[in-house]
């Protein structure tokens, strides 16, 4: 079973744009940190949710922060 994150409140784009900007971090730069493509990385943030808990967490942990510090930023 796929386990997402999907709640009205929860912005996935805002969570990924602050969560750079704190680390001082390009897309580019979490693309090679989590193992994953500029592609994937766009995709990613361009969804508002909806997103495993599984890809969540290999970008909080690729930015240094956890899981639910990253959930928090995406939230209202």
């Amino acid at each position: 079973m796929r386990t997402t994150i999907h709640t009205p409140e929860y912005n996935q784009r805002r969570a990924l744009m602050i969560a750079l900007a704190h680390a001082d971090m390009s897309q580019n730069e979490l693309a090679k940190k989590t193992g994953m493509t500029a592609s994937q990385i766009s995709h990613f943030k361009s969804r508002r949710s909806s997103s495993t808990i599984r890809t969540v967490g290999a970008v909080s942990d690729a930015i240094g922060i956890s899981l639910s510090k990253f959930i928090a930023l995406g939230e209202g």
